[in-house]
Parts: C-alpha cells; sequence; structure tokens
C-alpha cells in the first residue's frame, strides 16, 4: 500500500490516489488524530506506526491535512505533496465540508503529480538493509585471486597507456592497422596498434573498448588522461563514451544522446581524419560514408540480420496472444538463426553478438507474455542444435573480441529462458553444453562484479541473474552473485531512482526478490510478511507508472517465494 490523502478541516475526503473505496475511514482517523494531539497533547503528531506502514502527517497552508501510508517513511512524498496542493489552491477558497467536483479535480491532479515525480526512495534503504543482513554462505576461495588478478592487469594496462601517451608523432601506419582490427572487431590487436601509432585518440578510443572487453581490466582510471586529447569535441566524445561503457551512468539515456549528436558532428572530419575514423568503431549506427566500402560482409549481414529481426519481432507483438502465435515466432527465430549459421562462422565476433541479442529479445517478450512458458520451451528447443555452437563462440571471442555486456546479457537471457520453460530436459541440456565454458562464464561475472563501477545495463542483467540464480540450483554462481549482494549502493539505488524512476524500481525491486530468493532456497529461510509486503509495494508501484505487463516476471518470481 502506497497512497496519499488529502482530508479537509471538518474530516471529509478531498481526494485518494490512488483512488480507494474506503478513503473515508482514513479521513475520520486523521480528523481524530489531529483533534486527540491538539486538545490532550497539546501538540501536533506527524507520524504513526501501524503494524508494518508508517502515516505520515503533514498540513498546507490552507489547513488541509496530508497523510502519507506506506510501507516506509515517505517524507519526500508528502513534502511535495504538500507544495502541489499549496501552488494549486493558492487563489481558491475552501469551505470546511463543502467540497465541489472542480477542488476534487484539482486535488487529485496535485496528488497524481506528486506520485508522478517522486518514486518511493527510501524503499532503497529498506532493500539494501535488508540484502546486507541477509546471512551467507563463504564464496569460493579463488575470488580473492580473482581481486589480485585485476590489480595486477589493471597496472600493466595502465603502464603501458601511461608510456604510449607520451609519444610525440602519430605514425600512419599503425593507425590504419588500428582501424583494421577494429573493422573486424579485434579489440586486443586494436589496442596494440593504437599504442604503436602515438594517436591519443586512438589509444584511450581503443582502451575504452579494451575495459568493456576484458572483465580483468578496470578501466575507470583513465579518464584521468583525457586532457591528454586537445580537440574539445573530440575529448567530450571520449568522455561520454567512457562515462556510458564503464561507469555506472544514472543518465545513461541522456549521455548516449549527447554523445550520438557529436558523432554526427564529426561524420565530415571523419572522411579525411584516421583519427576521427577510428571513433566510429567498431560500429555504431551513424558512420561515415568511406566506411560503407570498407566494412567486412559480416558486419553487412548483421545489419540484415537486424532488420529481418526487428520486422518480426513487431509482427509477434502486434498478433493476438496465445499458443500458436508463439510457436510460429519460435519457428521463424529458427529460420533466422539457419541464415545466420550458413553466412556467419561461429568463431566470428559478429556471430555471438546476432546471438546475444536476439536471446535477449526474446526473453523481452516472454517477460511481458500471458505464456511465458510457452515461448521459452519452443524457442530452446528449436535453437538447441545451435547451443554448441554458442559455447564455441564464447571461449573463442570472451575477453577479446566481445564486451562483458554481451556476454552477462546472453548468459542472463539463456538462464532465464531455461528457468521459464520450466522444463528439466532442456534444463540439463543447457546446463550440460554451458559446463564446457563454466569457467569462463564464472570468472567474467565475479571480475566484473569486482569492479569499482559497472556500467548501469550490464548491472541490470547481473541484478536479474540475482532472482533467477537459486532456481538453477548451481550453487557456485549462487554464491557469486551473492558474495557481495547487493552489487549496488544506497546511494547507488537512490540517485537511480530519483534520475530513472521505473529503472531504479525494477532493479530495487530484482534485488530484493534475489534477497528473498537466496534465503528460500539457498538458505532454507521463513521469509517474513513484512519483507513480502516490500516486494508488493515495489511491484504496485512498477505496475502503476508501467503497466501490467512489467510486472508479469517481478510476480512469477514473488509467487515462487510465497509458495510454501
Amino acid at each position: 500500500m502506497r497512497r496519499i490523502y488529502v482530508i479537509d478541516p471538518s474530516g471529509t475526503v478531498i481526494s485518494c490516489y490512488p483512488p480507494e473505496k474506503r478513503a473515508e475511514l482514513v479521513g475520520g482517523l486523521v480528523h481524530a488524530l489531529s483533534l486527540f494531539s491538539k486538545e490532550v497533547l497539546s501538540m501536533e503528531i506527524s507520524e504513526v506506526r501501524m503494524g508494518h506502514y508508517y502515516m505520515l502527517l503533514g498540513k498546507t497552508k490552507q489547513n488541509l491535512r496530508v497523510a502519507v501510508i506506506s510501507l516506509v517513511r515517505e517524507k519526500r512524498l508528502l513534502e511535495k505533496a504538500i507544495n502541489e496542493l499549496d501552488a494549486a489552491f493558492k487563489n481558491i477558497e475552501i469551505v470546511p465540508g463543502l467540497i465541489t467536483d472542480d477542488i476534487i479535480r484539482i486535488a487529485t491532479e496535485s496528488l497524481k503529480r506528486a506520485f508522478e515525480e517522486i518514486p518511493p526512495i527510501d524503499i532503497a534503504t529498506r532493500v539494501i538493509n535488508y540484502a546486507l543482513e541477509t546471512p551467507r554462505k563463504a564464496p569460493p576461495s579463488w575470488i580473492n585471486r580473482c581481486r589480485n588478478v585485476i590489480r595486477r592487469k589493471t597496472t600493466v594496462f595502465e603502464e603501458k597507456i601511461r608510456r604510449a601517451l607520451e609519444r610525440k608523432n602519430i605514425n600512419k601506419r599503425y593507425l590504419r592497422k588500428t582501424i583494421d582490427k577494429l573493422l573486424i572487431r579485434d579489440i586486443v590487436g586494436a589496442w596494440k596498434a593504437a599504442l604503436k601509432s602515438g594517436s591519443k585518440v586512438a589509444i584511450l578510443h581503443t582502451s575504452i573498448s579494451l575495459a568493456r572487453v576484458d572483465p580483468r581490466v578496470d578501466g575507470m582510471f583513465l579518464r584521468k588522461y583525457f586532457n591528454r586529447i586537445e580537440d574539445p569535441i573530440i575529448r567530450r566524445y571520449i568522455e561520454l563514451r567512457h562515462k556510458s561503457l564503464i561507469d555506472l551512468d544514472f543518465q545513461y539515456d541522456k549521455t548516449f544522446r549527447e554523445a550520438a549528436d557529436i558523432g554526427k558532428k564529426l561524420l565530415e572530419r571523419a572522411e579525411t581524419d584516421d583519427e576521427c575514423l577510428v571513433l566510429y568503431l567498431p560500429l555504431t549506427t551513424a558512420r561515415p560514408k568511406r566506411l560503407e566500402e570498407m566494412i567486412p560482409l559480416e558486419e553487412k549481414l548483421l545489419q540484415d540480420f537486424y532488420m529481418r529481426f526487428v520486422k518480426l519481432k513487431r509482427e509477434a507483438e502486434t498478433l493476438k496472444e496465445n499458443y500458436e502465435v508463439w510457436r510460429k515466432f519460435a519457428e521463424l527465430c529458427n529460420e533466422l538463426y539457419m541464415d545466420l549459421t550458413r553466412n556467419i562462422p561461429p568463431k566470428s565476433p559478429t556471430y555471438l553478438l546476432l546471438i546475444s541479442n536476439t536471446f535477449e529479445s526474446v526473453s523481452a517478450m516472454a517477460e511481458i507474455s500471458e505464456n511465458p512458458q510457452v515461448i521459452a520451451r519452443e524457442f530452446l528447443e528449436k535453437v538447441a542444435p545451435f547451443i554448441d555452437d554458442i559455447v564455441r563462440s564464447i571461449k573463442h571471442n570472451a575477453w577479446k573480441k566481445i564486451s562483458i555486456y554481451s556476454i552477462i546479457k546472453l548468459l542472463t537471457s539463456i538462464f532465464e529462458l531455461t528457468i521459464l520453460s520450466e522444463n528439466d530436459t532442456i534444463k540439463n541440456m543447457i546446463m550440460n553444453s554451458l559446463s564446457r565454458i563454466r569457467k569462463i562464464m564464472l570468472r567474467t561475472i565475479t571480475y566484473t562484479m569486482l569492479r569499482k563501477t559497472i556500467n548501469i545495463l550490464t548491472l541490470g542483467h547481473l541484478i536479474l541473474l540475482t532472482p533467477l540464480a537459486p532456481l538453477l540450483g548451481d550453487d557456485e554462481l549462487v554464491s557469486i552473485l551473492f558474495f557481495s549482494h547487493p552489487i549496488i549502493s544506497r546511494d547507488g539505488l537512490e540517485k537511480l531512482l530519483m534520475n530513472r524512476p521505473e529503472y531504479g524500481l525494477g532493479v530495487s525491486t530484482l534485488i530484493h526478490l534475489g534477497s528473498l530468493m537466496y534465503r528460500k532456497y539457498y538458505l532454507g529461510r521463513k521469509i517474513d510478511r513484512s519483507a513480502l509486503e516490500i516486494a508488493e509495494l515495489s511491484i504496485q508501484e512498477i505496475e502503476r507508472r508501467m503497466g501490467e505487463k512489467a510486472t508479469k516476471i517481478p510476480k512469477w518470481l514473488l509467487e515462487r517465494i510465497s509458495d510454501t
């Protein structure tokens, strides 16, 4: 429950948001408490605790009482509601007991604005504290070795960059080699060529790419070298790219748009300037004309695949929700895979990019479907012949040619679809196949979690893994995901809720569901009612802001926690 009530001096409820049939009971309670506090206690009551709930009380300049009832102390919401009501009723006279339709409408609109602008920030404290209080088993001993590897690798990485940045002249041959390597997504080779080129732009651009590919390298330190780039426009582009790909950027969407705008401005320069051309590799949505002639065939196939898959996805989303529609979708996906395997070898990083994005798209559709089990099972059955190719592709490309984000996104989507399928045969087949890349899989997750910051998109997939992993029955994976649970601080979660309320609510809800899953399935603990109510409140708020479809997976997970 999370509601705001406005009560006039006579105790009549003017408005309640979200609407509630028995709002008049709250009006009577607030009026009685106000009289009691004034006549008996000679003071104002500002907070009342009722079981697991808090009722915060305040007053507007027009003597309207405002009450906020929630599982957490929502002082921000109370203050915002009072400010909105003060502004809305500034020039309107309110007669106690005389409530007109206009007054109800104005009050409701004011409360709705407050609700929209103020997400349940204080829920972050409850979610984080509950996660930190969760008992946990000891993680694998090799995690400490991973910490040492990150420190050592990052130190060597920085030293090589520092020495390369001291070069005075640009070697055009190695700059051209950097471009050639980036065209085939050979990130390690491109970085080595860039170091020899002496181009500060190429060095820092490829260093960001390598930090995005190799989880053992923490690229946060790169920021201190950006002032070596003299051109202010290119320097800003590099800063934005680092912020969006390496740092935890709470306004990722704005950063991405600004970087895209700068990319468009530099297009003309890139037609003749190789240093500028480097900025568009690996390929981005905007690209110089001369790059079209240099793009390998695989990249062109990649673009064609995306166009076909997007069309297919849109058609599936517009059709009526039933078994046959999603079975047809799985068959069409299988046809796309057949085309893919005929044209792109599994060892190509482009292959893994296509696979990763396809699995994510199918997972996203399963999440909003009425029949996620059908979608997951049908899709996995159709792509089962390709699982071994996927495994080989990860072994060949991981930490060298494909981003950490793409790997973790793919693994999360595979695990989610496997769990949603609720089919033991499929589950055993998937887990047996993935056992061949178990070390890569677990260490990619571990190294990423040990970094100082995690890219916001990667963070989202790792947090989705936390409530899913206990259902897989993989103890080592669970212990890795929970050794530093939660992987975002309270301050970080609050900033995310303020800057991107919908995304922040999703993250907060999954963190809490992960804590509950861990307690139930891994520790065998009973879940208390107040902890379940926090999850219910979070899901209700997601549904109010984003619609029912956005809550299907959280509700599905909560059902498995609530089952006795």
